[in-house]
């Protein structure tokens, strides 16, 4: 129980981070900017809050970022979309808002959990390549773009 320790960021060979309900708490340290190999980061089940730092879209090989069910508010920063590695982007059950920038460069990005948040107005711009899209409770209003039937392994709820 506490903050996330900045400590971690002196692993610099660091690839893997799961620190799933710990009841961690506060922001993720920026010291962790400078721990560019890093390829999986799994902060689910905690008590995160705040906004999404602007550096955390800046990890050249991340592939699964999972921040479900904490605290975390505000809009996802642009800087999301230049994670072109990314397979996994998990946000459920937290208090993110407003519109989600251009996903359709995340090529590799197969699940988007953005689940019980209030992202809208418009439907997200996409990749083709997702496998499991999950949606519900938020705010969109647009309706589906046709791109979506040419997903073919494309499993969603809405």
């Amino acid at each position: 129980m506490g903050p996330l320790p900045g400590k971690f960021a002196l692993l610099s060979s660091l690839e893997i981070l799961n620190m799933t309900s710990n009841l961690l708490y506060g922001t993720i340290p920026h010291e962790f900017s400078s721990v560019t190999g890093l390829q999986t980061l799994i902060l689910g089940e905690n008590m995160f809050s705040g906004q999404l730092p602007d550096w955390l879209g800046s990890f050249p090989v991340l592939t699964v970022l999972s921040l479900r069910n904490n605290s975390f508010n505000g809009s996802l920063p642009s800087s999301f979309s230049m994670l072109e590695n990314l397979r996994v982007l998990a946000l459920s059950h937290n208090h993110f808002q407003g519109e989600l920038p251009d996903l359709s460069g995340l090529t590799n990005l197969q699940e988007l959990d953005l689940e019980d948040n209030a992202f809208g107005p418009r439907f997200p711009q996409l990749g083709n390549k997702l496998v499991l899209l999950v949606l519900g409770k938020n705010m969109f209003r647009s309706g589906f773009p046709p791109e979506l039937s040419s997903f073919y392994q494309l499993q969603w709820t809405c």
